[in-house]
């Protein structure tokens, strides 16, 4: 999957550009499934401290490097087919965040289900934006919602959220001094260094609290946001067990381990409908 993050990104810029986020203990990962080296440079988070820790450390590090830089986070876990489609639309919205400064473009992908384990996001008034795409402001950003408000909000023609975000490297640092100034504040004390965590973003880390990017910057500040909205591409995001099975199932494809799989669904229900947040 990783692989697969990297050449979309490799569709869009040169290695150089590409820059990694891991956390500590993954980094046998790259040695063992990695053939022909990694784009780029990489960055080892200590600990796993949510997705407002891990996005706002590289962001602070390219600030440092590159101040005015346009910048497109990528989630290295979504099965997408019709790549390049998909790769089209993320150049798009990197070329909209480029001229506006003022907001975040999310890429928000239409909703095939009411899965209450994804963002959902309400598109409001059309945008002017790149030719052949649909832009959007963001009336508003649910994440992970009850499962009667995925209902109505698959009902609504609403959007799954991708997290797949583009923006001026200025624009996302603006909008998490607003809403994390104290997360912002204590990793920017430290300049990490590629490949290995220093003892002084260690200690950073054991002073910060979890913290999920979506819930506490996205959800509160829609007026910041706009949507570019993604149709024609399948996509899922497969840190859930679940959506790889129904992956599999869609394109018919049966793995070693798919008759473990379907025994296990079959003889020990109730531990995948409490692991499971599209069933509360």
């Amino acid at each position: 999957m990783l692989r697969h993050t990297w050449d979309r990104a490799l569709g869009l810029v040169n290695p150089a550009q590409i820059l990694t986020v891991l956390t500590g203990g993954q980094e046998r990962y790259l040695e063992e499934e990695i053939p022909g080296g990694v784009p780029g440079r990489i960055l080892v988070q200590p600990e796993n401290r949510d997705t407002a820790p891990g996005l706002l450390l590289p962001l602070l590090w390219i600030r440092r490097r590159a101040p005015a830089a346009t910048v497109v986070v990528m989630p290295a876990d979504h099965f997408v087919w019709e790549e390049r489609r998909f790769v089209a639309h993320i150049g798009a919205a990197a070329a909209v965040a480029a001229r506006s400064p003022e907001r975040l473009v999310l890429l928000g992908v239409e909703a095939t289900g009411p899965d209450a384990g994804y963002g959902w996001i309400a598109p409001g008034t059309p945008l002017a934006g790149e030719s052949g795409h649909e832009l959007y402001t963001v009336r508003r950003f649910w994440e992970k919602p009850e499962r009667e408000t995925a209902m109505r909000l698959f009902a609504g023609g609403h959007f799954w959220n991708t997290l797949v975000v583009a923006g001026r490297l200025d624009g996302f640092l603006r909008l998490a001094e607003q809403r994390l100034p104290e997360l912002l504040s204590a990793l920017g004390q430290v300049d990490p260094i590629p490949e290995t965590p220093t003892d002084e973003l260690r200690d950073a880390y054991r002073r910060i609290a979890p913290t999920n990017f979506s819930e506490a910057l996205l959800a509160r500040c829609p007026e910041a946001l706009s949507l570019l909205a993604v149709r024609g591409v399948y996509w899922s995001d497969w840190g859930d067990p679940d959506r790889i099975f129904e992956t599999l199932c869609r394109f018919n494809r049966r793995p070693a381990w798919w008759l473990s799989y379907v025994r296990a669904r079959i003889e020990r229900p109730e531990e995948w409908r409490a692991a499971d947040p599209s069933s509360a």
